[in-house]
């Protein structure tokens, strides 16, 4: 039987995956010490991404145990499912460069609003 996945990418896709683990653990770690300033909705958005990838990742590292000897349709249903996956946690980064953005046009709008205000108090009193 011809392997659907090439034996080589197997290091690939557990390395990726012992990663996005890395990367989930010191995440939620350092959002638990306070060293983040996330809120919660930052902080599920990024954890949910991470697992979603994970899943993906291991739906990957399983297609030949799982599509060996199956109907061509199926193998590419299944390949689909696992492209399709990877669609959701792109639609969380967006989300969360969207919300990042408006933080920093409001963070922006209020120093600007600040300095303003600054001016015009140094104005009135003539100096």
């Amino acid at each position: 039987m011809k392997l659907i996945l090439p034996l080589a990418a197997y290091p690939y896709l557990i390395g990726m995956i012992l990663l996005f683990t890395l990367y989930l653990v010191v995440d939620v770690w350092r959002y638990r010490r306070g060293a983040y300033e996330l809120t919660p909705g930052q902080i599920r958005r990024r954890v949910a991404a991470a697992v979603l990838i994970e899943a993906d990742l291991l739906l990957w590292l399983n297609v030949n145990n799982l599509m060996m000897g199956r109907p061509p349709q199926a193998q590419l249903l299944y390949m689909f499912a696992g492209v399709l996956l990877l669609l959701a946690p792109l639609f969380l980064a967006y989300r969360e460069a969207v919300f990042v953005m408006r933080q920093e046009v409001l963070r922006r709008r209020d120093h600007l609003q600040d300095v303003t205000e600054k001016m015009r108090e140094t104005a009135s009193r003539g100096e």
